[in-house]
């Protein structure tokens, strides 16, 4: 640039000076300056500096690029499209949106310079680490960044600055030698197709050990290596159903690193234009889902088969068992029902009765052999699902032979029989007595009447079955001696029954007593309750307030007055409280009456601080209400000022003509001023 600038201005003389002089040899070069002045750039105008910025760049570094038979930005753009062709997720079409990614600028540096950036490496979703990396490389490279992340992503970026971003790409790259260009391109090409085949040869290794493991893990669950036991198809179905805890997982590993490996290599084909090669056959992506398939199957079936051939021979176990066991109960019930259907004489009944003796005593060894297969019916876990064990079994045969040991002691007392009766039927009359007085007391226990009375009858009738209870004492020394004697399994009515009696009537008594009670608790609630519904219903319309401020303050008023009625109506609770409590009935309430209380004192403090609020809002209204008048009274005076501001500036005419008309505004501003006073006291105050 000919002539000299100021290399450190001091004055706006100085910079403006220098301006001066760039534009000189700006305009030398053909670069229009139409609607700039040199005071524009010195007073910082951002606009108008950016606009010369963008012409000085687009004429020394965008004009002149020629690529084929394209120049400038479309030459550029051409450039970019041939370097970037082939590229996933990659179409540079213009110089805003297709750049916002920042695929395309990585797409160009792995074009140029793969070993400083692996596109394939890129997570594609991840736009400002993809903008990042490429402009990492970039200063590695010694090419200058221009832009931050924040110009691409999210945005739509700015097509001057990506067009001066990627000349620079442009000036780099294409001042390289082409033979070393052509020699990278043959390197990369062979080492992509290494890659190629040692994804290839990797996805084949993982897919045969993946179809080994299957063809193993099927083979073990089809073999009929295990005993046609219980325990032997146990532990098989054990193994098969283990399959889908431990060996799936594995399998599913297997499979998902062949897929994994496959899909490695379909991306690198794809990325880089290469036919996919054929897999083998039988392991194909598809083949590899079917067979596991097939064993998922296989093992589903297998389950299915073993389970029913499990439950098959547990349940000939258990019935082997309980025919056993049914035999002999079956032998036992046709000697009981022999026992209870004898004839004769005395002497002939005896005689039958010590040879079904003998027959019942015969069962003994029968019953010890069940152990054995019981034994084994619990080491299988299967004994709970048998009908009898041998222990009832035992017991039947013991009842048995207890029953007919006792009909023959009945047979032998035959003769004492008769005097027996006669005790017993003394003992009953006196029985029958207590009996007859415990139905009565039953039907005294329908009551009715009011809440009172049914409660006041109720506790009397506690009271008289109590004391009536007393006198079933005097049974009991007769009853003891028929024990002794043992004739009191014939008594009907024995001392404890006739206890239980009285104590059944006790309890219905106490029962009847409660449900009175709980009526009483439930009355209670249910007038506590309305207290509360007019608690809630009160604060949900303070809590919803409508209208203007005084319409509020009058509708809080009319709450409050409503909650004071309540505070003077909640002493109506004290009474039936009070009755609660002589009957310490108090605990089962749900809401005592200080909590009531409590409620309305709440509410009503509620309601007084809604009613403070209403009136701070009221005034804050009146407040802005005298602001506005104020805003208003002092616009008339700004308007009034500017309206004469315009009046000075319109001043025209010979310099006298000027000062009369001046000198008359300067009395009419004085006017102006004096009315300027009126708008003081307003401002006062407020």
């Amino acid at each position: 640039m000919k002539g000299k600038w100021n290399k450190t201005p001091k004055n706006r003389f100085q910079q403006r000076e220098n301006v001066l002089k760039a534009f000189e040899y700006i305009e030398s070069k053909g670069i229009k300056l139409t609607g700039i002045q040199p005071d524009a750039i010195v007073d910082k105008n951002m606009k108008l500096t950016l606009g010369l910025t963008w012409s000085c760049i687009n004429k020394f570094q965008i004009e002149e690029i020629s690529v084929e038979e394209a120049t400038a930005r479309d030459a550029l753009l051409l450039w970019c499209k041939k370097n970037t062709q082939g590229y996933e997720d990659v179409n540079v079409t213009n110089f805003t949106t297709s750049w916002s990614s920042g695929l395309a600028f990585c797409a160009l540096i792995n074009h140029f310079r793969p070993e400083l950036l692996d596109y394939n490496a890129l997570d594609r979703a991840n736009e400002p680490n993809n903008c990042n990396q490429a402009f990492d490389a970039c200063r590695k490279l010694g090419i200058t960044v221009f832009l931050d992340v924040e110009d691409l992503v999210g945005v739509t970026p700015d097509d001057k600055s990506i067009v001066t971003q990627v000349a620079e790409f442009f000036h780099f790259f294409a001042s390289e030698s082409k033979t070393i260009a052509m020699a990278d391109k043959i390197k990369k090409a062979l080492s992509v197709q290494k890659d190629i085949e040692r994804i290839f040869s990797d996805y084949e290794q993982k897919a045969r050990a993946y179809v080994e493991a299957v063809n193993t893990e099927k083979n073990s669950l089809l073999a009929e290596d295990y005993e046609k036991t219980v325990p032997g198809v146990t532990t098989k179905l054990v193994a098969v159903i283990k399959f889908g805890r431990d060996s799936r997982s594995k399998i599913v590993d297997l499979r998902g690193d062949a897929i994994r490996s496959w899909t490695s290599l379909v991306n690198q084909c794809k990325s880089h234009s290469r036919s996919l090669p054929p897999p083998p056959q039988g392991l194909e992506p598809e083949s590899l889902d079917k067979i596991f398939e097939e064993l998922e199957e296989t093992q589903k079936t297998r389950r299915v088969e073993l389970t029913e051939l499990l439950h098959k021979l547990q349940k000939e176990k258990i019935d082997a068992f309980d025919e056993k066991c049914q035999n002999i109960l079956t032998n036992a019930e046709q000697i009981r029902g022999k026992s209870q259907q004898l004839e004769g004489t005395l002497e002939e009944k005896s005689a039958t009765l010590s040879k079904l003796l003998e027959e019942a005593q015969a069962l003994h060894p029968a019953s010890e052999e069940l152990k054995a297969p019981c034994d084994e019916l619990i080491e299988l876990k299967l004994n709970q699902r048998a009908k009898n064990t041998p222990y009832s079994v035992q017991n039947e045969v013991d009842q048995l032979i207890s029953e007919i040991q006792h009909l023959i002691g009945q047979n032998m007392n035959a003769t004492n029989e008769q005097n027996n009766a006669n005790k017993i039927a003394e003992y009953n009359q006196k029985a029958q007595f207590y009996v007859d007085e415990i139905a009565q007391l039953d039907a005294s226990l329908v009551i009715e009447g009011s809440l009172a009375d049914r409660r006041t009858a109720f506790l009397e009738k506690q009271k008289e079955i109590s004391t009536n209870r007393d006198g079933i004492k005097v049974l009991v020394p007769v009853f003891e001696k028929l024990e002794q004697e043992g004739l009191h399994l014939e008594i009907v009515n024995t001392p404890d029954s006739l206890e239980n009696g009285y104590g059944n009537l006790l309890t219905k008594a106490i029962v009847e007593t409660n449900k009175i009670f709980d009526e009483m608790v439930v009355s209670f609630d249910n007038f506590a309750a309305t207290f509360l519904e007019k608690i809630k219903k009160i604060r949900e319309s303070g809590e919803n307030l409508s209208g203007t401020f005084t319409e509020q303050k009058a509708t809080i008023e009319s709450l409050i007055n409503e909650a004071n009625a309540i505070q003077s109506e909640v002493s109506q609770l004290d009474a039936p409280y009070e009755e609660l409590c002589t009957f310490n009935l108090q605990s089962r309430i749900k809401y005592a009456p200080t909590e009531i209380s409590n409620n309305v004192q709440n509410l009503i403090a509620f309601l007084n601080k809604l009613l403070e609020q209403n009136k701070t809002n009221l005034k804050n209204e009146d407040n802005e209400r005298r602001i506005n008048e104020y805003n208003e009274l002092a616009n008339t005076f700004v308007q009034t000022s500017q309206e004469f501001d315009s009046t000075v500036k319109a001043i025209s005419g010979d310099l006298v003509e000027k000062r009369t008309a001046f000198l008359a505004k300067v009395e009419e501003l004085a006017q102006k001023r004096a009315d300027l006073n009126n708008l003081a006291p307003a401002f006062h105050d407020l």
